[in-house]
C-alpha cells in the first residue's frame, strides 16, 4: 500500500459524497423544496432556484420555475450577507436574471456588495423596456461608494448595454454609476452621460430642480438623486 492512497480515497469519497447529495435533491419531491424556498432572501431564492435548473431534467426546471415564481421588481443583492453577494460571479448573476426572466420583469436591479463582477452579467437586460432604476454602486444606500480595492465592474462592458436599454425604454432611468468610474474621468464615460442627459430631457415633463444647489438636475450635477421627484436635493 502506497502512502498516497489515504489521500485518494478521501477525494474519491469527497466526489462520491457531493454526487450523492446531487442526487438526493433531484429526487426530492417538489413540495419541500418551494417551502424551503419561500423563507429564503428573493436573490437567495433566485440562486437556489439557478441551481435546480442546472438539472435538465423537466421536472426540475418546472420546480425552479415555481421557487421563482413570476412577480418580480426589485431585486436588489443587498437582501443577502455581505460575504455570499462579494463572492458571486457574473455568470451566477448572469444566471439569476435570466431565471427570473428579467428583461420583462425586474424594474430595479441593485448589485449592492456584487464586487466581483465586471458588468458581463447585465448582458440579459438588453432590449428592457420596463426597467427604471439600475444601482451600479455596489454598496448599500448611506454607505460610502469609495471601494479598495477598485472592483473590477468595467465601463466598456457595461455602457453598450445601458445604451441600449436607454434607447429602448419610454421612461427616465435612474442609473447610479460606480465611483470609480466618477474618478477615472474617461471620454466614453462622459460620451454616454451626454446621451444619458439627452435622456432626462425628453422624458421630463418639466425640469427638475434640485432643492440644493439650484441647478438642472442633470447627472452633471446631482448623482443622488430620487426618482421622478420635481423637487429633489443632492
Amino acid at each position: 500500500m502506497t502512502s498516497t492512497e489515504p489521500g485518494s480515497r478521501k477525494r474519491r469519497k469527497k466526489i462520491h459524497d457531493a454526487s450523492l447529495a446531487s442526487e438526493n435533491i433531484a429526487v426530492l419531491p417538489s413540495e419541500p423544496l418551494i417551502h424551503i424556498s419561500s423563507y429564503l432572501a428573493a436573490p437567495s431564492r433566485a440562486l437556489f432556484a439557478v441551481a435546480l435548473a442546472l438539472d435538465t431534467e423537466t421536472s426540475q426546471e418546472n420546480i425552479s420555475t415555481a421557487i421563482v415564481g413570476y412577480h418580480w421588481d426589485t431585486l436588489d443583492f443587498g437582501q443577502i450577507e455581505k460575504e455570499l453577494a462579494a463572492k458571486l460571479s457574473d455568470e451566477d448573476i448572469s444566471g439569476v436574471l435570466h431565471c427570473i426572466d428579467a428583461v420583462n420583469t425586474v424594474t430595479k436591479l441593485r448589485l449592492t456588495n456584487c464586487i466581483k463582477i465586471t458588468g458581463a452579467c447585465l448582458e440579459p437586460l438588453r432590449g428592457s423596456r420596463v426597467i427604471k432604476e439600475i444601482d451600479l454602486s455596489l454598496v448599500g444606500r448611506h454607505k460610502s461608494p469609495l471601494l479598495d480595492p477598485r472592483p473590477p465592474i468595467s465601463s466598456d462592458i457595461v455602457l453598450p448595454i445601458l445604451d441600449d436599454i436607454i434607447a429602448r425604454c419610454d421612461v427616465a432611468i435612474m442609473i447610479q454609476f460606480p465611483k470609480a468610474w466618477r474618478q477615472l474621468r474617461s471620454n466614453y464615460f462622459y460620451d454616454f452621460l451626454e446621451r444619458y442627459n439627452i435622456m432626462w430631457r425628453d422624458h421630463l415633463l418639466e425640469e427638475a430642480i434640485c432643492t440644493g444647489c439650484c441647478v438642472l438636475l442633470y447627472v452633471y450635477q446631482c448623482q443622488w438623486y430620487q426618482m421622478f421627484s420635481k423637487s429633489v436635493r443632492c
